[in-house]
């Protein structure tokens, strides 16, 4: 066989029939072989014999299983707790980015709209309200 990773070419020493272990073949198959848990946006398909794109938006990572996401591309953050999706960090109204962690949690400043760098630090408030000292950073 000369496709990289292939174990059997039956018919056709060009045109690969399986992958070795650990490898698959994508859906739709280009005939190569992938290595299942580190072809990034890509998944196993559980119910089949190939690797599939990820599903959830925004998902760099997938590996055991092509709907569950494991990393979320850069710029992209599960939210704490997760609900498995990847949510912009910089533009999700009422959350804001752990700074201890790598997710987004709910700002934890009562009627505070948007807390982008830090869950703890509110950068507006929701309509009515305002800060009560610019420097308590309240709402």
């Amino acid at each position: 066989c000369t496709i990289v990773n292939c174990q059997t070419c039956p018919t056709n020493y060009t045109i690969c029939a399986s992958c070795v272990a650990g490898f698959r073949f994508k859906t739709p198959s280009d005939g190569l072989c992938y290595n299942e848990a580190t072809t990034t946006g890509w998944g196993v398909d559980t119910l089949g014999t190939t690797i599939k794109a990820c599903t959830i938006s925004s998902c760099q990572t997938c590996p055991t299983n092509y709907t569950i996401c494991a990393t979320c591309v850069a710029g992209f953050r599960f939210k704490t707790p997760s609900d498995g999706l990847c949510y912009n960090e910089a533009t999700t109204t009422g959350w804001g980015v752990d700074t201890l962690g790598t997710t987004i949690k709910a700002c934890s400043i009562s009627n505070c709209q948007t807390c982008p760098t830090n869950y703890t630090i509110c950068a507006s408030c929701v309509a009515g309200f305002r800060y009560k000292t610019p420097s308590d950073g309240l709402c």
